[in-house]
């Protein structure tokens, strides 16, 4: 399954060879193991175009939110979508389709910096698409870790990560070729990604 696995954005380099490391192991969402998989979530409201965004107090930055897979989670969309709850409080989130949970919008590498509770380490993190028609009702899980929405042209001069900056063009993209991302299947939003 994950040697199989496809993002609708293309991977670099650097996250092919760490799905190709994590294709053979037993539990590649165990989280004492130096690299692993995490999933994560952009949170849109197509109305008005915004996205959310969360701050990490780890790598001090703003995100998308997401988190590590847990043994009662299916798969990593409903870790997604389980993280995306805890952290926005947001009622109605809803998947935007794909053909299956193993087809995230985006899968990137990133290295974790050491923190007081854990060494460096490495997430292959499978970042998935949500949408919600409440955003007023976003409230952070935790007050060192406030989160706010951005429109996508405001992402170009908020957001510094530039892993965070593609998945939000992407969808910027995707959101003036479809009428409120209603895309039928993962093929119709990688054919809309594909023909800029």
């Amino acid at each position: 399954m994950i040697r199989d696995l496809e993002p609708l954005m293309p991977m670099d380099l650097e996250t092919r060879q760490d799905l190709e490391r994590l294709a053979d192991v037993n539990d590649p969402f165990m989280r004492s193991t130096p690299l692993h998989i995490t999933a994560s979530a952009y949170i849109i409201c197509p109305p008005t175009k915004s996205v959310l965004v969360r701050w990490h107090s780890v790598v001090k930055n703003w995100i998308q939110v997401g988190g590590h897979v847990d043994r009662n989670d299916w798969d990593p969309l409903a870790a997604a979508l389980r993280e995306a709850r805890e952290e926005t409080g947001l009622p109605d989130l809803e998947t935007v389709r794909t053909s299956s949970p193993w087809t995230p919008l985006q899968a990137v590498s990133v290295t974790v910096p050491e923190s007081p509770k854990e060494r460096s380490h490495r997430h292959l993190d499978l970042r998935y698409l949500l949408r919600t028609l409440s955003p007023d009702m976003c409230t952070p899980e935790h007050a060192e870790n406030p989160v706010r929405w951005i429109t996508y042209d405001a992402a170009e001069g908020d957001v510094t990560d530039t892993t965070v900056l593609a998945g939000i063009r992407a969808i910027a993209l995707l959101s003036e070729r479809t009428e409120q991302f209603l895309i039928e299947d993962s093929h119709s939003m990688a054919e809309l990604l594909r023909t800029q």
